[in-house]
C-alpha cells in the first residue's frame, strides 16, 4: 500500500490517504478480525479532489473528493459516484443524488496528504485565498517538466522521420526535351520514390541531394532535450562514455539523490504515524506505533563499513556506541537478507549489549 501511495504521490505531485471505518463496527475484536470489519485506508488522487479549504496556517479544515466505481445490479454493471465531504465536526456522502451525513466522532479529518514534492509558499497562499490560478491543493509533480521534454523529443523525432523519409534522399532530376509533352510530365510528384522533371534538352539525368541542415537542426534539438532531461533529473553524465567525471563529482550527485529519497522516506514515516494515531482513535486505543524507513540508499561498501566498525570498536567506548556500531556493520553485511533474519540479528546484538552492560555493572558494584 505504501509503495503504491509513494508512486502516486511522486507521479501526481501528491496524494491523499483516507482512513475510514464501517458505519456499524464489530462489537468484539474476534468478530472484527473474522469479518475484516475494521478501519481501512484508501488512496485519493489529486484529480478526484473537488474542494478543499485550508486555514491561515495551512492546515486542512475541509475537503471533498469524488470516487467512481461500478456495481452489479440485476446482472448489469452500473456506474456509481460517491462524493465525500469531511470536516473536523461532520461528514457527508452523496451517492447519485442521495445524501447521507453524520457526526465526525474523531474530532479531526481522517484525511492525510502526502506530497511528492515540496510545496511552494506562494502556491499555498494562493490555495488559501482560492485564487483561480491554483487548480489543486497539490504541488506540481517533479516529473512534469521531464514529461514535457519527452513529449518534445517525441514530436521532434516524428518531424525528423517525416523529413528524412520524404526529403532527405537523393532525387533523380530528368530533363524533358522541347518536343515532349511537358504538361503531362508536370503531374509527377516530387519525392524520394520518383523523379523530378524539368525542361532542358541540353541537360543529362542526374541525382541531386537536398540540404541536410534541417535534419541536423532537429538532431541537435533532440540531443539538447535529452541533456535537459538529465539536468532536471540531477543526473549529470549518466550516459557519457567518453567524458571523464571525478569521483568527488559522482559522490556529490549520489548524495543529492540519496538526500531526496531520505527526505521522502521521512514524509512516509510521518504519514504512517498519523495513520496509526487515527486508527487508535477509531478503536479506542493508544497505539505505541514505531516505524523506521531506510535513510541510506548508497551502494553498500562492506569492506569500508567493516573497517570503520573495527576502528570504532577499538576505541573501547562501550555502551550504546558499540551497540550501534555493530548494528551498522550488520546492516552493511546483511543488506540483501530477509527482514526477519536481519531483525533477529539486531535483537541478538541488542541483547548481547545489554548482557555485557549488566555484567560490567555487577563487576563495578563488586
Amino acid at each position: 500500500f505504501m509503495k503504491t501511495l509513494a508512486l502516486k504521490a511522486k507521479l501526481y505531485g501528491g496524494a491523499l490517504v483516507v482512513l475510514d471505518n464501517y458505519a456499524e463496527p464489530s462489537e468484539s475484536r474476534e468478530d472484527a478480525l473474522k469479518n475484516r470489519r475494521f478501519p481501512f485506508a484508501y488512496i485519493v488522487r489529486p484529480n478526484q479532489v473537488t474542494e478543499w479549504v485550508l486555514d491561515r496556517y495551512g492546515n486542512l479544515i475541509k475537503i471533498s473528493y469524488r470516487l467512481t466505481y461500478s456495481e452489479i445490479v440485476d446482472g448489469n454493471a452500473r456506474n456509481m459516484s460517491d462524493t465525500w465531504t469531511w470536516t473536523a465536526e461532520t461528514w457527508s456522502r452523496e451517492t447519485n443524488g442521495m445524501k447521507t451525513e453524520g457526526i465526525n466522532a474523531l474530532g479531526k479529518i481522517p484525511v492525510i496528504p502526502l506530497y511528492g514534492n515540496l510545496k511552494d509558499d506562494d502556491e499555498r497562499t494562493a490555495s488559501i485565498l482560492h485564487t483561480k490560478e491554483i487548480k489543486t491543493m497539490f504541488p506540481q509533480s517533479a516529473y512534469y517538466q521531464i514529461a514535457r521534454c519527452n513529449l518534445a523529443i517525441y514530436n521532434a523525432c516524428s518531424e525528423l522521420r517525416e523529413r528524412n523519409r520524404n526529403q532527405a534522399f537523393s532525387i533523380l532530376a530528368y530533363p524533358i526535351a522541347d518536343q515532349d509533352d511537358f504538361e503531362v510530365a508536370q503531374e509527377a510528384v516530387t519525392g524520394s520514390n520518383n523523379m523530378m522533371l524539368y525542361r532542358g534538352s541540353a541537360g543529362i539525368p542526374k541525382y541531386i541531394d537536398p540540404s541536410s541542415i534541417p535534419s541536423d537542426i532537429l538532431v541537435q534539438e533532440i540531443q539538447y532535450l535529452v541533456q535537459e532531461i538529465y539536468r532536471m533529473a540531477e543526473r549529470a553524465n549518466v550516459t557519457g562514455v567518453q567524458a571523464q567525471t571525478s569521483g568527488l563529482s559522482k559522490e556529490w550527485d549520489a548524495n543529492v539523490g540519496n538526500q531526496s529519497i531520505a527526505d521522502f522516506a521521512s514524509s512516509l514515516e510521518d504519514l504512517e504515524k498519523r495513520l496509526a494515531d487515527l486508527f487508535g482513535l477509531y478503536v479506542g486505543a493508544d497505539l505505541d506505533f514505531k516505524v523506521t524507513y531506510n535513510k541510506d540508499y548508497a551502494p553498500p561498501d562492506i569492506s569500508s563499513a567493516l573497517s570503520s566498525a573495527t576502528q570504532a570498536l577499538s576505541m573501547q567506548t562501550g555502551g550504546r556506541f558499540d551497540e550501534e556500531v555493530r548494528k551498522a556493520a550488520a546492516r552493511a553485511m546483511f543488506h540483501d537478507f530477509d527482514d526477519d533474519v536481519l531483525n533477529k540479528i539486531m535483537d541478538d546484538i541488542q541483547n548481547r549489549s545489554e548482557e555485557i552492560d549488566r555484567i560490567k555493572s555487577e563487576e563495578d558494584n563488586e
